[in-house]
């Protein structure tokens, strides 16, 4: 990172504190697309936060900031949050995460079963499966399932995820095709 954007970065984190949730969430945003490591402690803190709009931009920015999955659990947490956006920020977040958030794949997977989760939360989940790797693939099944669902969001994630998978996940796929053209 550059002088200038070291300087700019010491001026978004201090935005960190704001009392205006609005300028907490553009900070936090700011943050993750500076992409100064040094702040993401600093943005972890927000996933506490008392405003949803800003633990939300809080997940997205902690999914560019974390490289060393140092708060991957928190992320995690996210996935309970009563905002339905934040769950879907958190699905997004893992995936994007790397091997230390491929061990959460099994509470991603829970939110394509949780009673009155929202459409766009489901089809989070189902797509975040599919860039969870081996973890993500053993939910394979759960996944194929999904391709009878209702919604068209829903169903595209979840075949979106088994082509993504590849090994498992196509070949459940292909036999779903395959039982179509019969």
């Amino acid at each position: 990172m550059g002088v200038l954007a070291q300087r700019q970065a010491v001026g978004v984190i201090r935005l960190l504190k704001d009392p205006r949730p609005a300028v907490r969430a553009k900070a936090a945003f700011a943050c993750g697309a500076l992409g100064d490591q040094v702040a993401a402690s600093e943005v972890a803190v927000l996933l506490g936060d008392t405003a949803s709009q800003v633990r939300d931009a809080a997940v997205r920015a902690i999914a560019r900031l974390d490289r060393e999955g140092e708060h991957v659990g928190k992320v995690a947490e996210r996935l309970l949050d009563t905002a339905p956006s934040v769950r879907v920020a958190a699905c997004a977040a893992l995936a994007d995460m790397g091997e230390s958030a491929q061990y959460f794949a099994s509470l991603v997977a829970q939110r394509l079963s949780a009673d009155r989760e929202p459409l766009e939360v489901r089809a989070a989940a189902a797509r975040a499966l599919g860039g969870m790797g081996e973890r993500g693939a053993v939910h394979k099944d759960t996944l194929q399932k999904l391709l009878e669902d209702p919604s068209p969001l829903v169903r595209q994630a979840a075949e979106d995820s088994l082509r993504r998978l590849g090994g498992p996940g196509v070949a459940a796929l292909a036999a779903i095709e395959q039982g179509e053209g019969e």
